[in-house]
């Protein structure tokens, strides 16, 4: 099967699908879709993609997505591998883990970012294989806790999305937006889907308005008979990034340590992930750029390492603090 054209530009926003071979069950166990949450996240971070709205169900993923870097498949690319690398750790040692490669159309932001939202945080509940009532429906949709649904609307205090835009799409009061996003979500347990359905399927590349969908499929035409289209980048950029050697000296002060403490093997310490995992994420450096740097061996051993610290950080308050800090003083470079 050949590799669809992306068309990739400057802030465009996708709404993107994963899905895993049929019986493989990505998400079965709530350590893993944790996990593949904590990936979003960081590799989201580290590629400067802003996520709108996400969802996972047992076997599927979709997200609504955007790139100030025209960087979507050095993203997603990111996401899958180091994800595969987890699965196959604990589960699956052989064959593909992924059905086919991810599908992503391009939306128009200004007019079906709501709807596009909407059907993403009703996904899991219309997924589902369970059999329930219209309540059960709407109860598993208020506290299913992989999806950005409970963050969006305010029942949650901390999440990985950045719901703004999409709640400013339902226009004033300012108080209402929250309850017009659960009104409009449930309403689709309760509804069909059809309408959303006829409009995601009226083209291959786009969806939006008559004239978006047009403009976009004309761009992809010209793209696959081999033109230059301006504004289009066929890969991507890479971010640039900040200094390796500023990240560790950052990380040395932030931490208490010196420098030199980073590059030496030590059992149990924090100090391998942290730096790992800094570097990845603010270095713009791959794992096997990291392994080098520090002598891991592997990017393999660069992916266990952020691993680590993920679940870490998850499991210590004073860790989590420092790592906050050293964040917030990149953030400001």
């Amino acid at each position: 099967m050949a590799r669809p054209y992306r068309l990739k530009f400057e802030n465009a926003c996708y709404l993107v699908t994963l899905n895993g071979v049929d019986g493989l069950g990505l998400f079965v166990e709530k350590t893993d879709a944790k996990h593949f949450v904590d990936l979003l996240d960081l590799i989201a971070r580290k590629h400067q993609v802003i996520l709108h709205a996400y969802a996972l169900a047992e076997n599927s993923a979709a997200m609504v997505l955007e790139t100030p870097m025209a960087n979507m498949s050095l993203y997603l690319q990111g996401v899958q591998t180091a994800f595969a690398r987890h699965i196959r750790q604990y589960y699956v040692q052989s064959g593909a883990i992924m059905k086919d490669r991810y599908r992503a159309k391009l939306i128009e932001k200004s007019e079906v970012l709501a709807e596009t939202c909407e059907w993403v945080h009703s996904f899991p509940v219309r997924d589902s294989s369970k059999k329930m009532t219209p309540a059960s429906r709407v109860k598993m949709l208020k506290t299913y806790p992989f999806s950005s649904y409970r963050y969006t609307i305010g029942e949650v205090e901390e999440g990985i999305t950045s719901p703004k835009e999409l709640l400013q799409s339902y226009g004033s009061p300012v108080k209402n937006r929250a309850a017009k996003h659960t009104q409009a979500t449930e309403s689709l347990l309760a509804s069909s889907t059809e309408a959303w359905d006829q409009k995601a399927k009226a083209s291959t590349i786009a969806i939006g308005s008559e004239s978006f969908v047009k403009q976009m499929e004309q761009k992809h035409k010209a793209l696959v008979a081999g033109k230059r289209v301006k504004g289009l980048r066929l890969y991507g950029k890479k971010t640039q990034g900040i200094s390796r050697n500023k990240v560790v000296e950052q990380a040395a002060k932030t931490f208490g340590v010196d420098k030199q403490e980073f590059f030496v093997q030590q059992h149990s310490s924090i100090l391998r992930p942290v730096i790992s995992a800094f570097l990845y994420q603010y270095a713009a450096m791959t794992q096997k750029e990291i392994a080098a740097f520090l002598g891991l061996g592997s990017a393999a051993a660069v992916s266990l390492q952020i691993k680590r610290l993920l679940t870490l950080r998850a499991e210590d308050p004073e860790l989590d603090k420092k790592c906050k800090k050293l964040e917030k003083s990149f953030a400001r470079s």
